[in-house]
């Protein structure tokens, strides 16, 4: 299986008209004891949309809406007056890359973690500074999905992909 990876660029939370993030939030957000004991590693996650995907312009844009929301996506991690490890809300952006894979996603079900496998998913290992990574990937659908929506991610994370994902049908 290859993955051609065909862009990559930061996508930034998109505030509309106003351009700027609202004054009342706050430039940091302290990581909790569950964060510091973990290691700095990105969370892979397949989520795949239903047949009538928007195009990755449309992804793209739901993004930079949906980081409005959740501005933690879009920070760094860094240090805070205090000394403490922190996310920084400083909207730099998170990682949003396009890419197309030569094989149908049933070749490659159930998921397994092969090193194709990993492929469908972003690479952190160039050192981004990006706390998302998220890689717009045209792979084909097979009829056994149902609508294509699959439930893969981690739950604490399913109320900001579902925020993602409205995004995205409004925006098409």
């Amino acid at each position: 299986m290859k993955i051609t990876v065909h862009s990559s660029k930061a996508v930034k939370p998109d505030y509309g008209a106003c351009g700027v993030a609202p004054a009342s939030t706050a430039d940091v957000v302290p990581l909790t004891v569950l964060d510091k004991a973990n290691f700095d590693t990105y969370i892979s996650v397949i989520y795949a949309f239903r047949a009538s995907a928007p195009p990755n312009a449309v992804l793209e844009a739901g993004l930079a809406r949906a980081l409005v929301d959740y501005r933690e996506w879009a920070g760094r991690l860094g240090v805070d007056p205090n000394g403490e490890r922190a996310i920084m809300l400083n909207d730099a952006g998170a990682r949003f890359m396009e890419a197309t894979a030569d094989v149908a996603l049933d070749s490659v079900m159930p998921l397994k973690p092969t090193p194709e496998v990993l492929n469908l998913h972003p690479s952190g290992d160039d050192g981004p500074e990006e706390l998302m990574l998220i890689q717009g990937l045209l792979i084909l659908l097979p009829s056994f999905l149902g609508d294509g929506s699959v439930d893969a991610y981690v739950p604490l994370l399913s109320r900001d992909m579902n925020t993602f994902k409205n995004c995205c049908y409004t925006l098409d």
